[in-house]
């Protein structure tokens, strides 16, 4: 069986300066559940850990990650989790994080305007970048997401050096 378990992040510190949180009940519940018996995914709406450059550099780590990042790695490992699927940044990643793969997942909405496909076999889990626009579309995004003001600097930088390119059939060790 494949068990998809959804974990609300939304839980900040009563400033901008966290991203987000797991609450003591979730992460009691998640730690209670029994071996599962097939990929174990989780979903949260922050990333776990940082995102890599160029967007690492242009965020500072507590205005989107979540609170206690290691521990929660180490509790989400512990319960058997295979990889974790988080937004908050919209930026399209595969990385591991403290032995516990990370897929960060895009926005229809911004730029790249795409969505993750996970495809999960015997043979393992692939998660591809499918573009859910048209040229005029994906430089309508692209020229919107340049006037950011903090993001706007590593987008260009992902664009000029190929980063989307690489990020096609990532296979994660699920």
């Amino acid at each position: 069986g494949l068990d998809l378990l959804a974990l609300d992040s939304t839980r900040t510190d009563g400033t901008t300066k966290v991203g987000g949180g797991l609450t003591t009940p979730s992460r009691k519940w998640l730690a209670a559940l029994p071996e599962p018996t097939g990929p174990r995914i989780v979903t949260c709406h922050h990333p776990l850990g940082p995102v890599p450059e160029p967007l690492g550099s242009a965020l500072p780590e507590r205005s989107y990650r979540l609170r206690n990042s290691r521990v929660i790695a180490d509790e989400l490992a512990g319960a058997g989790v295979d990889f974790l699927m988080a937004g908050h940044v919209h930026w399209p990643y595969v990385r591991t994080y403290r032995g516990l793969t990370v897929v960060g997942v895009p926005s229809v909405s911004s730029f790249p305007p795409a969505y993750a496909l996970v495809q999960i076999s015997p043979a393992g889990t692939t998660v591809s970048l499918v573009p859910v626009a048209g040229e005029a579309g994906l430089i309508e995004a692209y020229e919107f997401a340049l006037e950011d003001s903090n993001r706007g600097d590593a987008i260009r930088e992902a664009v000029s050096t190929g980063y989307f390119d690489s990020l096609s059939d990532q296979p994660t060790p699920a």
